[in-house]
């Protein structure tokens, strides 16, 4: 079996974001998910959605 995907829930996607970029992770968006890119990723699809409200 070869995993090419994962997905991940996290608090804050915008923090998750940034991070990555700042690591020069490339990154897209499907919808309400981050997707990073299999060339700057190991390979693989690392997907990032929040299913957590933001505090007010």
């Amino acid at each position: 079996m070869l995993l090419v995907r994962m997905t991940f829930d996290v608090v804050d996607l915008d923090a998750v974001e940034a991070h990555l970029k700042s690591h020069g992770v490339g990154l897209g968006r499907v919808g309400d998910e981050l997707v990073t890119g299999p060339r700057t990723s190991f390979g693989a699809r690392w997907g990032f959605v929040s299913t957590h409200q933001k505090e007010s």
